[in-house]
């Protein structure tokens, strides 16, 4: 029996693509540009100000619930939460997520470009019921606005 070099060709390059694709999900390739520009102070701050100083050079937030809408559900199942938040603010530039309880609150930071919708769409995982905050900078000012999300004990999946 004698092997098609062209099917030996295509086997291999689909097992490297595959490989390359795993490495990549699992985190091990990274980007060297996205990884210089992540704010590693800002995610280990244990103060939301602190964080948003970081992120922003300000931490004075003004409340704006009329304004930022937070869609999520109000359990946490297994202390997953798929959340959406968008604003109808004009010049919105960056989007954070933080959970005021968490010894480091800030949990995401979405930095959008001129003309993006101001919305985003993530998942985040609770270790216990508590408020989500999103703080959202829009033309150099930030505003925020809560939600409340319970998490059971029992139900989350965290260490």
């Amino acid at each position: 029996m004698t092997i098609d070099p062209k099917r030996r060709t295509i086997l291999h390059g689909t097992l490297a693509a595959g490989a390359l694709g795993a490495a990549i999900c699992a985190g091990l390739v990274l980007p060297r540009r996205a990884m210089a520009t992540w704010p590693k102070d800002a995610f280990h701050a244990s103060e939301i100000t602190e964080a948003l100083r970081i992120l922003t050079g300000s931490g004075h937030i003004t409340p704006a619930a009329d304004k930022i809408q937070i869609e999520s559900p109000d359990i946490a199942e297994g202390g997953t939460a798929h959340i959406s938040i968008s604003s109808s603010l004009p010049n919105i530039s960056c989007i954070n997520i933080l959970i005021p309880d968490n010894h480091t609150p800030l949990v995401a930071s979405f930095h959008l470009g001129s003309g993006v919708a101001g919305a985003i769409t993530t998942r985040i995982q609770m270790a216990a019921s508590g408020n989500i905050l999103a703080v959202i900078e829009a033309g150099e000012k930030l505003y925020s606005a809560t939600k409340r999300i319970g998490v059971f004990p029992g139900s989350h999946s965290l260490p």
